[in-house]
């Protein structure tokens, strides 16, 4: 009876092992840029640019013990007016650059100053991107290279909590 059960086990933990030719689970990265003037201006922009160009090039390469990620998506926070949509780029915009390439991309894809840091719409496009792409219940990494404040009309008179109390993460919750 025990060598029944103990073949049993056996069988039970090599059927259980994944095959070797496996393709690695999915790794989702989204990276959230901040374009706004008032970043842009803080004397931090360039530098999170470039830590943002090593920190895909990173990721994308499984660099220093880094898991790989399988999809990176990258996109600005914020835009024209709030709730404006806006692209992302792909991991195939990214594949085989170096982090320097990586960079200049950056700076080509988001040229201009958006008047408006919109963390709810990047929180919601990011949701509604990744549940398009299937890759819900995947792991999920969001980066945001930002100032921190967000920027939209008449959020210079409110006070900070009140200010902070407005970000609403609600969407990404159980991707």
């Amino acid at each position: 009876m025990k060598r029944a059960a103990l073949l049993a086990l056996g069988l039970v933990a090599f059927a259980c092992q994944p095959p070797t030719n496996a393709r690695a689970p999915k790794n989702t990265l989204v990276v959230g840029l901040d374009i706004s003037g008032s970043f842009r201006k803080s004397g931090q922009f360039d530098d999170a640019l470039r830590y943002a160009a090593l920190y895909i090039y990173g990721h994308i390469n499984a660099m220093g013990g880094l898991k790989q990620t399988t999809d990176v998506f990258v996109g600005s926070l914020g835009g024209e007016r709030v709730g404006q949509p806006k692209t992302f780029h792909p991991i195939q915009d990214l594949t085989g650059k170096t982090p320097a390439q990586i960079e200049a991309d950056l700076r080509a894809w988001f040229p201009e100053d958006d008047p408006i840091t919109d963390f709810n719409a990047f929180f919601q496009r990011t949701a509604v991107h990744i549940k398009r792409q299937n890759l819900v219940l995947a792991p999920l990494n969001i980066v945001m290279f930002s100032d921190g404040v967000p920027d939209f009309p008449g959020a210079g008179r409110m006070p900070a909590p009140q200010l902070y109390a407005k970000i609403d993460v609600s969407p990404i919750e159980y991707l």
